[in-house]
């Protein structure tokens, strides 16, 4: 009777979790030009809305691409307006943040790679139709990410400093990565200091670290340190301590906020292919996934905290990335160019089987890792990126949940056009499909949630083609256990070519860099809302969500007949109870289940 009590718990716990209702209905997209210059002008692929920041006082949205700044008034989330636009010369926009009456915009210098800047705004002044610049502040190369705490004292910068080609010096120059912290003595109005921090400590820990899975990719005439590229940051809930994402060198570093200093790098392991199905090659001619002998490197790109019974986790967009500087260091090797080992495969028939283009040979792997120093044969295999999500320990990076191949595979059922595709000027969308299977598939990367009562709505921002994928998580539940909801997509349909869809203003949220949840508290139509940047289509776009929470105020039978709209939800109950019945009649008869 245990057992068969069990069996009934678990059924009605995958009802909760399966009849949660949410809708999503895109209400309006704004499309922004990626230059003014000398008139506005629109296109793909032009990172036109990299990054956006929300005002929740005058319904303005801060949206960052390319070498501009747009605010977008969406107090009407039919009609939003470009109020105000800022255009600057030879920068790359890389994020901006909202902290009370203060708007923070990152810059990466394009002149001057080492006087990368944070721009500090008054917040949008409706009346007069004014940005008032506070401060302009240097902090260094590449600013990727900044994060303010919630009283605005500290704004927390992630230095990413990538390698940049020195071409007067023909030389590839790799700054060191840090963390970088400015401090207001008052408010953001007033005075500041700033203060970075390297990561020189961690170079003799290395041999240590390495075990874990961080990586170090440039190493010739390169320390450690500067090898590291931060770019996302995370707070825990009472702002202690930030998690700074060390994408390329798959890690995530610690930084106490109290003393300033860097903790600890934890590594991320690897993800084994082996007990999962991909599909590895864009020449296979469609849709074919299976267990491949390789390691994926998770390498996230978007992480975000996230509190679940009382234990701190890390929700990561396990995009993946690699290091290319043309002549100088190019960390990318497809399969079909390396000699694989006997470790590899022991059959020498399966290993060359295995290079041929339809299967692994067009997958591109890490050039460094894996391969035998002494042979020069590859025993291992490393693919960028886990083509996933992940829930991880905030303390220990201890893996709890991956979204394994979900994701890829609810796209092929819903959307198999779709299926690890990209933007191709000039080509159907149609025919992209499959084109990115050899490299990163999906690529998630960007995490966002919402709260309703027991549930944590989750979105997950798949960069190819422009996905967002929606789980649940029931907070009732002791373990971390998201379900999938959703599929959601601005490309409403694929017999057009990308650009003829994107000039006809059918297409939208390519490569959803920046998500954000906004409560319906702070939604200028009092509804919960999703905003998209589209960074490839360069576009903004605002999702309403609206959600039924009947379920959680009744017993779930009643809770299921007052929802009796929802068909589908109905028949999974039925399909449930009669599962149950049929195991619970097989257990009281001692027959096997």
């Amino acid at each position: 009777m245990c057992c068969s009590k069990q069996i009934y718990v678990t059924f009605i716990l995958l009802y909760y979790a399966e009849c949660f209702n949410v809708e999503f209905k895109t209400l309006s997209t704004v499309y922004l030009p990626f230059t003014y210059s000398p008139t506005a002008q629109y296109a793909l692929d032009k990172d036109a809305a990299e990054q956006m920041a929300y005002d929740p006082v005058s319904n303005i949205i801060y949206s960052v691409g390319h070498s501009n700044l747009h605010v977008i008034d969406i107090s009407d989330v039919h009609f939003p307006k470009v109020l105000f636009h800022k255009s600057y010369d030879n920068v790359d926009g890389t994020d901006v943040e909202v902290c009370g009456d203060h708007v923070f915009v990152a810059f990466d210098n394009e002149t001057v790679r080492e006087d990368g800047f944070v721009d500090v705004f008054k917040a949008f002044n409706k009346s007069s139709s004014s940005l008032d610049l506070i401060h302009h502040i240097v902090v260094g190369d590449i600013p990727d990410m900044i994060h303010p705490i919630k009283d605005c004292s500290k704004v927390i910068v992630a230095i990413e400093a990538e390698p940049y080609i020195d071409t007067i010096h023909d030389r590839l120059v790799d700054n060191p990565g840090g963390v970088g912290v400015i401090t207001f003595t008052d408010s953001p109005s007033g005075d500041y200091s700033y203060n970075v921090v390297d990561f020189r400590k961690f170079n003799a820990r290395f041999t240590e670290l390495e075990k874990t899975g961080v990586r170090w990719i440039n190493r010739e005439n390169n320390t450690f340190a500067n090898d590291i590229e931060p770019e996302y940051i995370a707070f825990n809930a009472d702002e202690t301590k930030a998690y700074i994402c060390l994408q390329e060198n798959n890690a995530i570093a610690v930084f106490d906020m109290k003393t300033e200093q860097i903790e600890d790098i934890l590594g991320l392991g690897f993800k084994n292919w082996n007990y999962y199905t991909m599909d590895a090659s864009d020449k296979d001619g469609g849709i074919h996934m299976r267990p491949w002998p390789v390691f994926g490197m998770y390498q996230p790109d978007s992480i975000k905290h996230y509190t679940h019974q009382g234990v701190d986790y890390l929700i990561m967009g396990n995009e993946g990335d690699s290091k290319d500087y043309g002549p100088y260091l190019t960390e990318e090797i497809q399969v079909k160019d390396v000699e694989l080992s006997s470790l590899f495969e022991s059959n020498e028939t399966i290993r060359r089987e295995m290079q041929e283009k339809s299967q692994l040979g067009r997958l591109k792997v890490a050039a460094g890792d894996g391969k035998n120093r002494e042979t020069g044969k590859y025993d291992k295999l490393y693919a960028f990126g886990g083509r996933s999500f992940s829930i991880r320990r905030a303390d220990t990076m201890e893996l709890v949940y991956d979204s394994g191949i979900e994701i890829a595979h609810k796209t092929s059922l819903l959307h198999s056009n779709l299926f690890n595709s990209g933007y191709k000027e000039g080509h159907l969308v149609a025919a992209s499909m499959d084109s990115r299977s050899d490299n990163k598939g999906p690529e998630t990367e960007s995490v966002t949630m919402g709260h309703f009562g027991d549930t944590t709505l989750l979105m997950i921002g798949n960069e190819r083609p422009g996905t967002i994928a929606v789980y649940t998580i029931d907070e009732r539940l002791s373990e971390v256990a998201p379900t999938f909801v959703t599929l959601l997509t601005g490309i409403n349909r694929t017999d057009d070519t990308w650009d003829n869809l994107y000039k006809n203003r059918e297409i939208s949220m390519l490569d959803p860099e920046d998500i954000r949840f906004i409560q319906g508290e702070e939604s200028p139509n009092g509804k919960p809302l999703l905003l998209v940047s589209g960074s490839t289509s360069g576009t903004v776009s605002i999702i309403e969500v609206n959600v039924d929470l009947s379920y959680q105020q009744d017993d779930p039978v009643t809770a299921q007949i007052r929802s009796s709209a929802s068909f589908v939800c109905l028949s999974k109950v039925l399909l449930v109870i009669y599962i149950g019945l049929f195991l619970w009649g097989r257990w009281e008869r001692n027959l096997p289940v």
